[in-house]
């Protein structure tokens, strides 16, 4: 380990704080963000040495990131901030943080939500609201069970997941996304991914 690490963590950390914050918050990140941030991380390069696996591994991580932008699978600001991260902090302990952040933020962000969704539907299900006013035949509802839930009042980034009494599943993001913010329905939240990817490094980092 070099010793410049150190500073590249603090750097990462302090990084996907910052955007964590405006992701939760806002659902958007300025991309001011990621210029202070990728510059400070790039200009730490210069001050240790590089080798074939520091660039296999920045590389790897920049590329998953525009894949991430082009594939429309994740945010645009997911994607940028998957590539600042790959920038200031490429590897720990000779493992690739991009390839393992890439892999495990979807993962947690799905398993978040599905507890979610699942302990909103439980609530329900012992108030006896669950699938109040849905008529669907009952393995979509045990599809809905997992992935959907009634909008709570607190709720503001959600998008409708019911057209009058069905249900409605959206596998892929949309495009050009509308928050539902007086629907009293079912619907499918809006995950802040960058939260997710914090977590991840700092699981990195400590095991």
């Amino acid at each position: 380990m070099y010793e410049i690490e150190p500073l590249r963590q603090i750097v990462a950390l302090c990084m996907l704080s910052v955007a964590s914050y405006f992701d939760m918050k806002k659902r958007e990140v300025n991309d001011i963000v990621w210029i202070v941030f990728g510059i400070a991380g790039s200009i730490l390069y210069f001050f240790e040495p590089i080798d074939f696996i520091t660039v296999l591994y920045l590389g790897i991580g920049v590329a998953t990131g525009i894949v991430w932008i082009l594939s429309r699978a994740f945010g645009q600001a997911d994607g940028l901030a998957l590539i600042a991260l790959a920038i200031t902090l490429h590897a720990h302990d000779r493992l690739p943080v991009g390839i393992i952040v890439s892999i495990a933020t979807p993962f947690l962000a799905a398993l978040y939500s599905l507890c979610c969704n699942m302990l909103y539907n439980i609530s329900d299900l012992l108030h006896g609201r669950l699938f109040l006013g849905v008529c669907e035949k009952l393995h979509r509802k045990a599809l809905a069970f997992l992935v959907l839930h009634r909008k709570r009042r607190h709720e503001r980034f959600v998008f409708r997941a019911q057209d009058g009494d069905k249900l409605v599943f959206h596998f892929r993001p949309k495009t050009d996304p509308e928050f539902a913010d007086d629907f009293q329905g079912y619907v499918t939240s809006a995950l802040p991914l960058i939260p997710f990817m914090l977590i991840s490094v700092i699981l990195i980092l400590l095991f």
